[in-house]
């Protein structure tokens, strides 16, 4: 039987699915009133990922369908808010094929690693942050680009060159993630053969 948290939590995971649907619909690099819009949703929707986190580990029970929805949730937002930049600034669209290949990827080796292993968890755990700090922060840049241009054009041209050193990170993150994971996950997977051939 679900708990009022659970439910608390799943709404406000499902929020931040709402939040990129409106920041992709209103974004227009034309407009400053625009963009301080999506700027403020996009901060809401960060602070919103705390929030279930906080939650959950202090006043809930987590659970499977608990971190399958925060993490979707999580990985929409992130594309949603990489969506505009891609139309409006001809961002490359491999970042967004590499969000998705990096989650698809990091979920299938999870059947692999075990994830009471605090050195593999740490590992996971500083190169997603890195990599989601990197999309973030590569999103509010250009988010911010239309608000400066028109008074600051070369402030809005060092922030559209912070927003692809960012997009540079997070590739680099994404796929240092994912050989610490495939390192991880087939020594896991030798342990279980030993395993299985003692018993």
């Amino acid at each position: 039987m679900a708990r009022p948290h659970d439910k608390l939590l799943g709404a406000i995971s499902l929020s931040r699915i709402a939040i990129a649907s409106i920041i992709i619909v209103i974004f227009d690099k034309d407009s400053v009133a625009f963009s301080w819009t999506c700027v403020a949703l996009y901060v809401l929707g960060h602070l919103t990922d705390h929030a279930d986190g906080y939650i959950a580990r202090n006043y809930s029970t987590p659970t499977d369908a608990g971190f399958m929805v925060d993490s979707v949730s999580d990985k929409l937002f992130q594309i949603g808010g990489l969506i505009p930049i891609h139309l409006y600034f001809g961002l490359s669209i491999m970042l967004l094929w590499i969000v998705l290949v990096r989650e698809f990827f990091v979920v299938g080796l999870f059947s692999f690693i075990d994830i009471s292993d605090a050195k593999i968890v740490w590992y996971i755990s500083r190169y997603t942050y890195v990599f989601a700090g990197a999309i973030r922060a590569t999103t509010l840049c250009y988010f911010f680009v239309p608000i400066v241009s028109k008074t600051e054009p070369s402030l809005a041209s060092y922030l559209m060159q912070a927003g692809f050193a960012g997009y540079v990170v997070a590739i680099a993150a994404s796929l240092v993630t994912i050989v610490h994971m495939y390192k991880a996950s087939r020594t896991m997977k030798v342990r279980k053969l030993i395993d299985g051939a003692d018993n």
